[in-house]
């Protein structure tokens, strides 16, 4: 769900180190038999005994690679998947045997070697060591049919499970087909690498012993369809959810949920409901998955559902626009990481080490770092949310949005709101100092100034897109580019998201250029913002507003009133203009999903475009009457009017602006009359 977090619902079904590669040259029948004894005791997780054997068949074939890799095999799942720098190095020792370089993917030519780069790969997975894993993932389907089924159907989900690590979904297409020939199609003659043995050893093949092991495989055959569709039909369904295609994830959860309902199934369900903005739907099926909390533990399955709950529940309740309750449930995810980590770890040190590898998932805490700190942000209280996503950057520094993020919470702990600007009974006290005097002889002091903010006085801010515990929204091309920015921990940015982000950030950098008096800075961004091919209204208009005030103090009025110009403004919502890249229809804007809007900050003005126009009109009678030119401004405030329509909200800086223009006009009177009115205090 989230932007982020992991949006997706995690699968409770996590890759293990494969049992392949027990099958060895066939030298003498007593060698072959071990090897099949060994295998046999493997898979009933005999691992002493197992390792016993192949300590017995090393010493006939004594620096046989594949013998000292399946000893390294069995002796880390010994070690409860522990000891992974010892399995490392060991591999590292049988790749130097077989004269093979397991840093070089290029160099795998060899089907025999295929095992040890999956492994490899499966390592570097659990390590996070995504794009390291998917390069080799991707040499490796190259050799993808001379493999036996049982290992060509793991690189199949591995290598999906990669391209959805890095919110590829499009390439995830190949691995999809790829299985649905496999289990589908029957295109392979057997699951045991049997096909690559001749018919004259095939006929060779009797004794009990070894009719034992054939009927086992033979069983091992008939269960493979039922053991693997269903893994299957789970990633096509977080296929079609990466890629916002409802109607077929819909389709395929179905079928899963025919076979039986699932933890995995009841979470992509939600998400699925998540996607078509039903979020009370998808929090009803979140909570008849929280039963099954206490039936999943993390040491054993390196899910922490108790956390993935929690985190979804907090995602789901900032999109229903209650970002405190968005807070509560992170904070409870957060806690629930943290135990499942000591429960690991009772009793000594917590290192990586001590864990099994499957459970080492060190960015779980720094993805509910990112949601919390974003849900700190929307609920007002940025240094809490400072404090939350610096932690995050710490694993992703690469996020674009992450780091706007950081600096939206220095902007807002520097002006929290500016709901104060658009209360007059609040403002009166600021507006007039004292009085002196008494009867016809009373003078009334008026401030220099109405705001104590000396560095910049404008009743607007920065606006941008929404984004907290961030989704794809429908991917559009920019500039006709289809341009792609790591978003991580959510999915990555592209389309229409990447038009956004650039906005937000020019038209803050446009807002804090002005706050520290650098004005052609300001101007610049500004410009820069109004140059773009797609532009909200909403930045739209706040580009305008910071182009006229930077054009102002740096009194060139001309540019300024061009700026202020009513007809500019038509729209400030945050949706940007549809565009259509006729070369891929696929990349379309897709109004039906990305018209979820985050909840925006309360208490910032304007709000409504009756508002923005007074806004407006108010910035063009500043700079009238900066110019001089008191009648423009006079007529020009009239037509504002100082007194608030309905659904209107008129800035307090306003009376200000009206008093001096009629007391620079002459015409004390008319100010005392505006005194009187708004200022009653001072009557």
């Amino acid at each position: 769900m989230s932007d982020s977090t992991k949006e997706n619902a995690n699968e409770s079904n996590k890759l293990s180190l494969p049992e392949s590669c027990f099958i060895l040259p066939p030298v003498t029948e007593q060698e072959k038999e071990l090897a099949a004894n060994a295998f046999q005791e493997f898979e009933n997780k005999n691992y002493e005994k197992c390792k016993s054997i192949l300590n017995k068949l090393s010493q006939t074939r004594s620096g046989d690679p594949k013998i000292l890799h399946n000893l390294a095999v069995v002796e880390y799942y010994q070690s409860e998947f522990r000891n992974t720098d010892e399995l490392q190095k060991k591999i590292k020792e049988v790749c130097d045997k077989a004269q093979v370089n397991i840093d070089n993917v290029d160099g795998l030519d060899d089907v025999d070697h295929c095992v040890i780069f999956f492994n490899q790969a499966v390592i570097l997975y659990h390590s996070h060591q995504y794009n390291a894993a998917l390069n080799i993932m991707d040499k490796l389907f190259q050799f993808i049919e001379p493999l036996d089924d049982q290992l060509a159907i793991k690189t199949c989900l591995l290598l999906l499970e990669l391209y959805l690590c890095v919110n590829q979904p499009e390439k995830a297409a190949r691995p999809i087909a790829y299985m649905e020939n496999m289990l589908y199609g029957n295109n392979k003659t057997s699951s045991n690498g049997s096909k690559a043995q001749t018919p004259e050893k095939e006929k060779e093949r009797e004794g009990s012993k070894e009719k034992e092991v054939k009927e086992k495989k033979e069983t091992t055959d008939s269960n493979f369809h039922d053991i693997y569709k269903p893994k299957l039909q789970q990633y096509k369904a977080r296929f079609y959810l990466m890629l916002k295609s409802t109607k077929a994830c819909r389709r395929e959860l179905k079928t899963l949920m025919s076979t039986g309902v699932s933890v995995s199934g009841v979470y992509l369900r939600s998400q699925l409901e998540y996607l078509r903005n039903n979020c009370r739907k998808a929090m009803k099926l979140l909570n008849t998955a929280s039963v099954s909390v206490a039936t999943h533990t993390f040491k054993e399955t390196g899910d922490n559902i108790a956390a993935m709950y929690y985190n979804n529940m907090g995602c789901l309740h900032f999109y229903m626009g209650k970002p405190n309750l968005g807070c509560f449930y992170f904070n409870k995810a957060v806690q629930e990481h943290n135990n499942a980590i000591k429960s690991l770890t009772e009793g000594e040190p917590d290192t990586l080490s001590s864990r099994p590898l499957f459970t080492v998932d060190v960015t779980a805490y720094y993805q509910l770092m990112y949601n919390l700190g974003l849900q700190y942000l929307h609920a007002g209280k940025p240094l809490q949310a400072f404090e939350r996503l610096l932690e995050a950057v710490q694993v992703y520094h690469t996020n674009p949005r992450l780091w706007l993020r950081l600096a939206e919470c220095c902007m807002q702990n520097h002006k929290p709101d500016n709901s104060r600007d658009f209360s007059l009974k609040e403002r009166q006290k600021d507006m007039i100092r004292g009085s002196v005097g008494s009867g016809p002889h009373r003078k009334i002091i008026m401030s220099p100034f109405i705001s104590n903010d000396n560095k910049l006085s404008t009743s607007t801010t920065v606006s941008s897109q929404g984004g907290s515990v961030e989704e794809s929204e429908g991917a559009s091309p920019v500039e006709g580019q289809h341009v792609t920015v790591n978003g991580l921990p959510a999915n990555s940015i592209q389309g229409a998201e990447v038009a956004n982000l650039k906005n937000s950030i020019l038209v803050a950098s446009a807002y804090v250029a002005l706050c520290l008096g650098d004005m052609v800075m300001a101007l610049k961004h500004a410009e820069t913002l109004l140059s773009q091919p797609r532009i909200s209204g909403a930045h739209k208009f706040l580009a305008h507003l910071y182009a006229a005030e930077a054009s102002i103090m740096m009194d060139d009025i001309s540019d300024a009133i061009q700026y202020l110009s009513p007809d500019t403004l038509t729209d400030i919502s945050l949706t940007l203009p549809l565009t259509l890249d006729s070369g891929d229809p696929k990349f379309v804007d897709r109004p039906e999903e990305s018209s979820r809007q985050t909840p925006l900050l309360q208490g910032w003005y304007p709000n409504t475009l009756s508002t923005a126009k007074v806004l407006m009109q108010y910035h063009l009678t500043v700079a009238y009457a900066i110019r001089g030119e008191l009648d423009k401004a006079g007529e020009n405030l009239s037509q504002v009017g100082i007194s608030k329509g309905p659904g209107t909200d008129i800035p307090v800086q306003a009376v200000m602006l009206a008093i001096y223009i009629q007391l620079q006009k002459g015409l004390p009177n008319l100010a005392k009359s505006i005194i009187k009115q708004y200022l009653p205090q001072y009557r």
